[in-house]
């Protein structure tokens, strides 16, 4: 990639950073952001501060795709570029206090503490540093595992962070457990597979339990399983076992279904409101790649002010939207 488109990219991350973290996906990451950083990288006058910010949004990535040792590797090369940058400061304390790295967690959040800025969970993860060093708490990341999920689950998400999917698969084969299923099919996401992809969504309905979507879930997949109708009639299929959802959700749908006053995030009321939801998103993008012009215009005639749905069911219906 040339110096001038990549920092093009790296302008555009800058940009739109707050809300591309969990907006962007695995294409996205690994075919622009990624290049262009090496890209920069190779230049003796590149610009470190975009640089400093390019690593921190690829650290904020892989931490939310649970990928603290990719995530605490970005955040190491943002402040090769920013010895004062206090976000990676902080986010790199964070990441080591996640596997079990207490010492070294402390030292850079009390290094976070002495900049300038504000920081709102700071405090909080240097009490965190604090007591695991003091009573020896175990890692939330070890052992190939995610808290509360199935070994080798954190191995998996550790080798798609740093673009190995075929290592990752070489993990999952076989395995059955319902977790483990979504894994796999993140990772043929991330090969490209929209086919094998959907398989095992599929599969995932004849499993019991809750299912828990996830960020990654959205990251790795090809586009064409965006316009797959078969995708989303399997995401349907399991709408009742659902108990989290992805943040792509259109915002619409959270004014139809709004959070209860008060609630806690596993209570009865929290999971019914969050299932309606999804089940209203799916509908939509069912109706969108099955082009089925009467469901589009049931969701319309009901929710007006649904802006997607209003002009999905005039498109459909043969209208210039």
């Amino acid at each position: 990639m040339e110096t001038a488109a990549a920092e093009k990219v790296l302008l555009k991350v800058e940009r739109h950073y707050g809300s591309w973290r969990v907006r962007v996906r695995c294409s996205f990451v690994f075919g622009e952001v990624v290049p262009a950083v090496r890209a920069l990288e190779r230049e003796k006058t590149a610009d470190h501060e975009l640089l400093a910010t390019a690593h921190c949004f690829l650290g904020d990535i892989w931490d939310f795709l649970d990928a603290p040792r990719a995530a605490a590797a970005a955040y190491r090369a943002a402040l090769r570029h920013d010895a004062q940058d206090k976000w990676a400061w902080a986010e790199l304390g964070s990441m080591l206090c996640k596997t079990g790295r207490y010492r070294a967690a402390l030292r850079a959040l009390r290094r976070a503490q002495a900049l300038p800025g504000e920081y709102a969970l700071l405090d909080t993860d240097v009490d965190w540093a604090v007591e695991g060093l003091r009573d020896r708490e175990p890692a939330w990341y070890e052992n190939g595992t995610l808290p509360r999920r199935p070994a080798p689950s954190w191995d998996v998400c550790e080798l798609l962070a740093r673009n190995r999917p075929r290592a990752a698969l070489a993990l999952l084969r076989d395995k059955r457990h319902p977790y483990l299923r979504q894994l796999r099919a993140r990772t043929y996401g991330a090969l490209g597979d929209a086919t094998r992809m959907i398989d095992e969504w599929e599969g995932l309905a004849s499993t019991t339990g809750n299912v828990e979507l996830e960020h990654g879930d959205w990251f790795y997949f090809p586009d064409r399983v965006w316009h797959d109708p078969r995708f989303w009639r399997a995401l349907y299929a399991l709408r009742r076992r659902f108990v989290h959802g992805w943040s792509s959700m259109h915002e619409y749908v959270w004014t139809i279904v709004p959070e209860p006053k008060r609630y806690r995030r596993d209570s009865k009321a929290y999971v019914e409101r969050h299932r309606r939801r999804t089940a209203l998103w799916l509908r939509f993008h069912i109706a969108r790649t099955e082009k089925d012009a009467a469901m589009a215009q049931r969701l319309a005639r009901r929710y007006p002010g649904w802006r997607r749905a209003v002009t999905l069911a005039r498109r459909l219906r043969g209208r210039t939207p």
